[in-house]
């Protein structure tokens, strides 16, 4: 991309991204985090070196977010990006001053690298391919002898608007759009609040393969079975000690890419709520059968299709559309903070990430972090990769029961768990 283009260049928010700009706060920051350890120290030169190249692939990061009179948009960012040591909580508030307006920040610390992303520039899967770009250019400068095959980017025939494409206006429906869907309140899980900003994470590690095991013993997908288990834990060691009835409902963010032909690098995903209503006998086999039914019902194409007709469908509504952007700011975050009292945490798996041969004994894990919003003091990410198996629990909220109780429960399956925290604290009480 020449400098020409770059100066020139503006884009339109995809259709989540703009709900995103909207509605970031300090205690909602839509701001996730994905980490890689390598095998050795970080060298922040090549680092930052290797960030620059990862930028000219794929120049939809190269972006900016610009306000308008009735809706947010990007234009290119020529500002050259910082690299920092760690220096904060994880999935802060972003600012224009937090990596010269750029929408993403790398940080690192010893072996890691953290890249945290505003919701609004990609969703996990866009940014797993920006990070995996960036580790490739790190290794070869690190290791200038390596031969390795480059990170293919959204697939072979892949075209830079292909990967900057709104994939949400391809989706078609015939139901009829419902301008603000009607929602209900979740559970909300209870416990004694961090100073503002802090974020408690707690990392369990463990072999993909052990989970794998378990999830086809009981013949669901490990998305059911996780979320089981983490129902089931916050009804054990929450939900039973309060007076709230309401029901735990759980999102679970589904990839929408492969069933649409997609190679976007911005969002495009759905969300499946599982609702459960606990009664006193409930169980983990019955749990097990509940949600696996509502995740599969969840990812029906019509499903599917009627919930992003419906939210495609808002934005371009006329009243809505030429509301100045002001206004829509208020609004919506008021639609934001009730849509989000209709969940009691969420659950994101971003499954496997390959990594090509030549480069996979230089890493050692991923880890993937969500932020927490004023409804969801708790929520969980899930990334493997080279069979290491990371589930993180984010959470504002300085119990760690349902945390404990979780990792409990997978290990008397006999799955090997190791537990990392970013506060000091004794890991015992997790076993």
């Amino acid at each position: 991309m020449n400098e020409n283009f770059q100066t020139f260049y503006w884009s339109k928010l995809d259709n989540v991204a703009k709900l995103y700009a909207l509605v970031s706060s300090s205690k909602a920051t839509n701001v996730f985090r994905l980490s890689v350890k390598m095998k050795d120290m970080i060298q922040v030169d090549l680092l930052s070196e290797a960030v620059r190249a990862a930028l000219i692939e794929m120049p939809s990061f190269s972006v900016r977010l610009r306000n308008g009179f009735f809706w947010y948009y990007f234009d290119m960012n020529l500002q050259k990006p910082r690299i920092r040591k760690e220096y904060t909580y994880p999935c802060s508030k972003m600012t224009k001053f937090t990596n010269n307006n750029y929408l993403f920040s790398i940080t690192y610390y010893e072996k890691m690298i953290h890249l945290e992303v505003f919701h609004a520039l990609a969703d996990g899967a866009g940014a797993t391919q920006f990070l995996k770009v960036i580790i490739y250019h790190y290794l070869k400068r690190l290791y200038p002898e390596l031969a390795t095959e480059s990170i293919v980017i959204g697939g072979d025939h892949s075209s830079l608007p292909a990967m900057d494409e709104d994939s949400f206006l391809k989706v078609k429906s015939e139901a009829q759009s419902k301008v603000i869907p009607k929602t209900t309140v979740a559970y909300k899980i209870t416990g004694i609040k961090k100073r503002p900003q802090e974020l408690k994470v707690i990392h369990g590690i463990m072999s993909a393969k052990q989970v794998v095991r378990i999830a086809k013993q009981y013949e669901v997908t490990v998305s059911s079975l996780l979320c089981s288990i983490l129902i089931y834990a916050i009804y054990e060691q929450n939900y039973k000690f309060n007076q709230d009835l309401h029901p735990i409902i759980v999102t679970v963010p589904i990839d929408l890419r492969g069933r649409f032909g997609s190679h976007t690098l911005r969002n495009f995903f759905s969300n499946v709520n599982v609702t459960i209503t606990p009664g006193p006998d409930l169980s983990l086999d019955d749990l097990l059968k509940d949600v696996s039914n509502q995740l599969n019902e969840g990812k029906k194409p019509e499903v599917v299709n009627r919930k992003i007709n419906d939210n495609v469908s808002a934005q371009k509504n006329m009243m809505i559309r030429f509301v100045p952007l002001g206004i829509k700011n208020m609004v919506m975050r008021h639609i934001y903070h009730e849509a989000d009292k209709g969940v009691t945490t969420t659950l994101s798996n971003l499954g496997r990430v390959v990594l090509p041969e030549s480069l996979a004994p230089y890493v050692e894990e991923m880890r993937m972090m969500i932020p927490v919003t004023p409804h969801q003091p708790i929520r969980c990410g899930v990334i493997s990769c080279n069979d290491q198996f990371v589930l993180t629990f984010t959470s504002s909220l300085e119990e760690t029961d349902i945390q404990r109780y979780f990792f409990r429960f997978l290990k008397k399956y006999g799955i090997d768990i190791t537990i990392s925290c970013n506060e000091e604290f004794n890991h015992e009480i997790l076993f």
